[in-house]
Order: C-alpha cells, then sequence, then structure tokens
C-alpha cells in the first residue's frame, strides 16, 4: 500500500534520511485486481506524479504541482480495464518540491456492481514484487534532490551519494522507442536497429544502440506477427519475448472432420430473446476451405421461414460471416477481412446480435472488433424472426443469401463455447480472451459464468458422446464421432527461435517489463511475411500520400503522421498502438465523441525528422494537433526530434459531419492520443 504524507491523517512518514522537501520517490511491481471490470486508478497527491500499469500511462504529471485533498479524493486519475488475477506491471513515480506538505496516496476505483462506486487505496494483498505470486508488498526508493534537481527531469541526474539514492533499475516504457527496420520473406523476418538508436532510462541517462539485427526463420507465409523487444540489463544487449519464456495455458477441445459429418448439436429446443444474444468459441485450423462454426435452427432441413435464425463461418480465405434471418432475407456480415483466422493457431471468435439501431451484428477475433454491420452499412439487419431452436456447433445449414449456400461442417479443432441470452461488450468479450490467455480455463470459466452465460460447453470429456452443459442443463451430443480431448498450447508462438507471437498479449508484455528490462516499443513490433523480398509495410506514396490497409477510406495528403507505436485512445479504455488499430475500433473525438476507423494509412520508410510526444511515440511536423482551440502543426509544440527511417501512419475516422467542418474545435474528424493529444483526421492535413 502507497500511503505517504503529512495532509491525510493517519498516512505514514518519509523514510529516514529523506528530506521533507526537493525529493523524488519510484515504486515498481506488480497489481493484481481481484475482479474484472473497468477501474479508475490514480491518487490523491502533492507534487506531481506518474502512474503506469504496463505500457498504458494512467497519470502523466510527474511535472506537475498539485495540492493533495485532506481526504482520499483524486487530485490526478485515468480509466483502465483490468482482468483478475492477472499480473499487471506497475510504475509510480513522485516528486515533491518545495512547501511543507507532501502526500501520496495509490487509489483506485472498483469495477461498479449494482451498488454504489467504492473507491479505496490500493490494498497492499494486490499487490506484489514478484511476476507470478502475490507478496502483498511493493519495491520503492527515494532520492534526495537539491533546489537545482530534485527529480529526472531538464539537464542534470540525481546526485546517487547517498545510502538511499541507489539509482533506478531501468526505465518506463521510452518516450523515445528504438526504431526498428523491418524486411521479410515468405518464411523469416529480420529486425534490424537504426544506427546510434537510443532508449531513454528514468534517472535521465541515455543508452545507445548501435546497428544490430535478429532473424526469425520458420513463419508462415503472408501472416502478421507481432514481437517484444527489450533491452536486457544484465547482458546489455536487445532481446526479444521467446514463448519459451512463458508458461502458456493449454486449451482442450475435440477435432472434427468435415468429411465425416462431425459437429455438436444440443439436445433441447431453447429460446433466445429477440432483443440479442451472443456467442463465443475457441476454435484452431489450418485447412483452407468453409468452416462452420454454429448455427441455430429448429432441424436440419427446414427453410427459413420455419425455423433458422443465424449461421456464422469461416470462408476458405480466412474471411469471417456471421448473418442473421429477419424474416424476409438474410443479413449480416457476409465476410469480414481478418488474416490469421486459419493459421493454426487457437482464435477466440465471438459474434453479438442486438436490435438496436434496427438490428446490428458484430464479429469480433482474439477480443478485436473486426466490424460491426451497422457501422459498414449505415443501417440495420432487421430483428431475427425466429427465437427457439436448437445450437449446432460446427455445422451451418446452407440457405440462398446467407452466405453458405450448401450444409457445412468443419475440419476445426473447437474449444470452450458459450451462449448468452443478451448482447457481450466489447470489453466483456476482451476480458474474456485475455482471461484464458492470462491465466488458463479456470479464471476464463469464472469470467464467463460471472458475466451471465446461458450455456458453457467446455468439450473437454475423454470419452463418451455427450457434451456436457456446466451452467445449465442443455447437454450437447457428438455427431459423427470427432476425436475428443485434443490439447495444445492456448498460444501458438511461431519461429526459430520461438519470438513470433500471434497477436498482443498481456503475458508477452509482463516478460517484456522484468525487473532487468526495458521495454523497447510502447506496444509490441508488428511485422508482415510477405511472397518475395520486398521490404514489409512501405507500400505508399511516401510524403505525396500514403496507401490504406482496410477497405474504406483514403491515401494520405501530405505525409502527416505518427510512427507505429504511438498509442491511441480506444473505446474500450485500453490503449492501442495506431500500427495495430483495425476498421471499427471507437477514437475519441475533439467533439467527445467516439466514432469508429475507417482506415489505417501507410506512408513508407524514408528518413524524415520526427518529434516525440509525452505519452509515447513520434509525429511528423506537420500534422495538426489541437491546443487552446486552435490547430497547429505539432512540430511547434513538441520540439524535441530524432531522425527515423521507417513506416509512419495515421487515420482516417468515420464522420457524418461535412469536410468544411474539419477544423473546427469540435470536429469529428480527429481523433485522440493516450497523452490526451488531439491529432487531425488523416483527410484534413493543411
Amino acid at each position: 500500500m502507497i500511503n505517504i504524507g503529512n495532509v491525510v491523517a493517519g498516512s505514514d512518514g518519509l523514510n529516514a534520511g529523506v528530506n521533507s522537501t526537493y525529493f523524488y520517490f519510484r515504486s515498481t511491481g506488480y497489481l493484481i485486481p481481484s475482479v474484472t471490470g473497468l477501474y479508475t486508478v490514480g491518487c490523491n497527491a502533492s507534487d506531481g506524479v506518474n502512474i503506469f500499469i504496463g505500457t498504458q500511462s494512467l497519470v502523466h504529471n510527474l511535472t506537475g504541482s498539485d495540492v493533495a485533498n485532506a481526504t482520499l479524493k483524486y487530485t490526478q486519475s485515468g480509466t483502465i480495464m483490468l482482468t483478475a488475477g492477472v499480473f499487471y506491471p506497475l510504475t509510480v513515480e513522485w516528486q515533491h518540491g518545495g512547501g511543507a506538505n507532501y502526500e501520496l496516496q495509490l487509489m483506485w476505483t472498483l469495477p461498479v456492481s449494482g451498488g454504489p462506486a467504492v473507491t479505496q487505496l490500493i490494498p497492499s494483498a494486490n499487490t506484489s514484487t514478484a511476476s507470478n505470486s502475490i507478496t502483498s508488498n511493493i519495491n520503492y526508493a527515494f532520492w534526495n534532490g537539491t533546489y537545482s534537481v530534485w527529480y529526472p527531469t531538464g539537464p542534470g541526474v540525481v546526485d546517487p551519494s547517498s545510502s538511499i539514492q541507489v539509482l533506478p533499475k531501468g526505465s518506463i516504457p521510452s518516450s523515445g522507442s528504438v526504431p526498428f527496420r523491418i524486411s521479410a520473406t515468405n518464411s523469416s523476418i529480420t529486425l534490424s536497429t537504426t544506427p546510434s538508436a537510443f532508449f531513454a532510462r528514468i534517472d535521465g541517462s541515455d543508452t545507445l544502440i548501435g546497428a544490430t539485427s535478429y532473424s526469425v526463420s520458420g513463419l508462415a507465409a503472408s501472416t502478421p506477427y507481432y514481437f517484444f523487444p527489450y533491452w536486457d540489463e544484465t547482458t546489455g544487449s536487445i532481446k526479444f519475448v521467446l514463448g519459451t519464456d512463458a508458461t502458456i495455458p493449454s486449451l482442450t477441445g475435440i477435432t472434427c472432420a468435415a468429411a465425416s459429418s462431425q459437429w455438436v448439436e444440443t439436445t433441447t429446443s431453447a429460446s433466445i430473446p429477440t432483443t440479442g444474444f451472443s456467442f463465443e468459441m475457441w476454435v484452431k485450423g489450418t485447412t483452407a476451405a468453409s468452416q462452420a462454426l454454429m448455427s441455430y435452427f429448429t432441424a436440419a432441413g427446414v427453410t427459413p421461414s420455419t425455423g433458422i435464425v443465424m449461421q456464422a463461418w469461416i470462408f476458405p480465405v480466412g474471411d469471417i460471416g456471421f448473418t442473421i434471418w429477419n424474416g424476409s432475407t438474410w443479413s449480416g456480415l457476409l465476410g469480414v477481412p481478418v488474416v490469421g483466422a486459419l493459421n493454426g493457431g487457437w482464435h477466440h471468435i465471438a459474434c453479438t446480435y442486438t436490435s438496436a439501431n434496427g438490428g446490428d451484428t458484430a464479429i469480433y477475433m482474439d477480443g478485436i472488433l473486426l466490424a460491426d454491420y451497422y457501422t459498414v452499412n449505415s443501417t440495420g439487419t432487421g430483428t431475427i424472426a425466429n427465437t427457439s431452436g436448437r445450437w449446432h456447433i460446427g455445422y451451418v445449414v446452407g440457405q440462398a443469401g446467407a452466405g453458405l449456400t450448401s450444409n457445412t461442417y468443419n475440419s476445426l479443432t473447437i474449444g470452450p463455447t458459450s451462449v448468452y441470452n443478451f448482447t457481450l461488450t466489447q470489453a466483456e468479450i476482451l476480458t474474456h480472451f485475455n482471461a484464458f490467455i492470462a491465466q488458463g480455463a479456470t479464471l476464463y470459466e469464472a469470467e464467463v459464468v460471472a458475466d451471465g452465460a446461458t450455456n458453457l460447453w467446455k468439450l473437454n470429456e475423454t470419452g463418451g458422446t455427450t457434451a456436457a452443459d456446466s451452467i445449465g442443463s442443455n447437454t450437447g451430443t457428438y455427431e459423427g464421432s470427432p476425436t475428443l480431448n485434443q490439447s495444445s498450447a492456448s498460444i501458438s508462438v511461431i519461429g526459430t527461435p520461438p519470438a513470433a507471437w500471434p497477436y498482443q498479449t498481456i503475458k508477452a508484455m509482463q516478460l517484456q517489463s522484468l525487473s532487468s528490462h526495458i521495454p523497447l516499443s510502447a506496444a509490441a513490433i508488428q511485422a508482415l511475411t510477405t511472397a518475395s523480398s520486398t521490404p514489409v509495410i512501405t507500400s505508399g506514396g511516401g510524403t505525396s500520400g500514403g496507401t490504406n490497409t482496410f477497405n474504406n477510406g483514403s491515401g494520405g495528403t501530405n505525409g502527416g503522421c505518427f510512427t507505429g507505436d504511438t498509442p491511441v485512445k480506444t473505446a474500450i479504455g485500453i490503449p492501442r498502438a495506431i500500427i495495430d488499430t483495425r476498421r471499427g475500433d471507437l477514437v475519441l473525438t475533439a467533439k467527445g465523441t467516439w466514432r469508429p476507423v475507417l482506415a489505417l494509412i501507410v506512408h513508407e520508410a524514408e528518413l524524415r525528422t520526427m518529434h516525440r510526444l509525452p505519452g509515447g511515440g513520434l509525429v511528423t511536423f506537420d500534422h495538426q494537433i489541437l491546443i487552446g482551440g486552435e490547430w497547429i502543426k505539432a512540430g511547434l509544440v513538441y520540439t524535441d526530434t530524432i531522425d527515423v527511417n521507417e513506416p509512419v501512419y495515421t487515420l482516417s475516422v468515420s464522420s457524418e459531419e461535412p469536410e468544411s467542418n474539419g477544423y473546427s474545435p469540435t470536429t469529428e474528424h480527429s481523433f485522440t492520443l493516450e497523452d490526451g493529444t488531439i491529432a487531425t483526421n488523416n483527410v484534413y492535413q493543411k
């Protein structure tokens, strides 16, 4: 528990030997939530504080001069989605200058679950110095300073002469990540640092890194991978988080063969509400053929008007579809492009339906919203016409206009599958995904139950023909004798060495931030294998324009862009590196509204002078940001520069406002970075 000061009655005093003025404090360890949900995390402090959870900045005000409250009340705070039982790296910095009063209380507000919000000091029981067991304490140290220099900023460095002034271990995620060049063939990737790249320690010192390279082979062609680089202070070298560094939970399920018509059918006819429903399932496969995921109908062979409600599937190219019968036609998402659905690794797929907006279907993979019908089409699907039937896992009845026109089975391994009589939120779906990846089946199943699932088929039987429903009473029957009890690692980390991760994961970020590691990217480096020796992510027109990586949106105009690690604020409460944004992600506009991303715009790698952003990442001089109600060039505000040679990115954001409103101080043609900087939408570059 961090509760130090002389403003709030009952706070602890300073350590012996620490000055009462001009001191600096730094604490590192792990934060372990007890429940899953949206937290407010912050402090009551005098004077300035930074709080980082993982790579996300919750409070970024170390240079501030706040006045602490006399009771437990925030002076600075931020919100974040946290999953119960996950060990999140935590860094807290605090500085106090002149003046008699000083205070630091680290606090959170628990997720609201039907009662009043509870704000409290973060208990010791929710903190740890270890990454895999709760020690109920946290590391910290003080540094005495002087009026000239008392915390790591400006031209000076804190004097480490006294016994309590041991220099901190390493750094928070660097505000200027090491520039990497990425090249690829169809089976390997080489990540190279540019000469004299550097990162900044929290004590104000720099480490220069010469030209180095790191190669990974044994990869699949045309597949995106994520890499988690860090500086190893023990060996003085760049390393990457490997799959062998982690303890990865296993998933168990059934393996089906399409040729043998194998699937699971529930034995009882059940009802779903017309207002909304959801299902989620874990699947893995490699066969480039249509793969049935889920359907809901009264019996095989009926016509739509008498019983079929919905169908979901994966196309041979990996696109995912989800449609519903609205009484007169099939409507929904006929094929959402996604890379990696059939790459042989486990994936969490969720589909939701709501009657809102005239009917809307949405598809998620690995916790990320791929698309929703209303956003893409600006109209509804219509509402479902039938509400009674049986769930069919891995089997779809073909229907003209529905996506799959013939009866389709699957050649997948299918793991835990659950259904809900309401529409899951994106935050709930992401929580479920992270729960399994971080901790395994026990935590995942607890989250599914806590969030109100109607049925859960674990599909982990070792024999027989019955698939038990561990929540309800709607047991399933294994049809066609699928192979039972098939287990494998929930995350398939690929390559030699195994450094290529299939997606960003809390587990890898934890390992990237261990006590002797300094993360070298604010988010994972994303690289895409290609079918030739051309560099990755370098298509586009450089400063004269860009290439959009989704199906909608326009190219760039004058190259006002960000490096790929720049964190963007999203509606789910978890920042996303701009390179990882997907079409449909909701971003915060200058108007205060949440609008979907239409396209990620890519400008090819070339030597550019970039400007450091306060919350991480780099921006070009010309990109317009909103300051005091006026749009001005970022380079006039952020003057700390570095030359880099890498692709840069910006977003095209959906808005119904006219283009003439592009430079209004409340325009929706904009998006917000995690540090609060508001940037113009790509289309509107002066």
